[in-house]
């Protein structure tokens, strides 16, 4: 269970609790913070850089660590759900490799994504409607569906320096 707070109420509500140890990791344009106490994990949104938040946490006395305890950030002040990430390649007449990318809100099947490419083909004139199935067997598609934790570690990785 994840109790959603104030950044403001951040360090008052995790002494409330008696949660332990605090941990801060950049999010969006900001920063989240979380703690575990007994009934869950306490979060709260900061604005601005990971260093301001974790020098206000400090002044409020509180032991700052890297990291995060998992929560839903669905429910943590994102906008949106996490995203998969469709990619479709094929040949193109343009001498190299055409590239089809779409993100989608629940993981989708192959054939979501390669219907969803062929309408979007068909209706801007990229392709005549010769019928889906002779469509995937001329362009002979090959689709990969990127999950929302592979791509969170993906960008991490480029922060470790990978």
């Amino acid at each position: 269970m994840t109790l959603q707070v104030p950044f403001a109420r951040f360090a008052e509500t995790v002494r409330r609790h008696e949660a332990a140890h605090v941990y801060l990791a950049p999010y969006g344009d900001g920063a989240l913070a979380t703690a575990s106490f007994a009934g869950g994990v306490v979060a709260a949104l900061a604005p601005g850089r990971v260093e301001d938040a974790r020098e206000k946490l400090a002044a409020e006395g509180l032991s700052v660590n890297e990291g995060q305890w998992e929560v839903n950030l669905t429910q943590v002040g994102s906008p949106s759900a996490p995203l998969w990430v469709a990619a479709v390649v094929y040949p193109s007449s343009e001498g190299k490799p055409g590239v089809w990318i779409d993100a989608y809100e629940a993981a989708p099947t192959e054939a979501q994504v390669l219907r969803a490419m062929y309408d979007e083909f068909v209706t801007t004139g990229q392709t005549e409607d010769v019928g889906f199935d002779p469509f995937l067997r001329l362009v002979n598609p090959q689709v990969v569906v990127v999950a929302p934790d592979a791509l969170v570690g993906y960008a991490r990785a480029k922060g470790e320096g990978c």
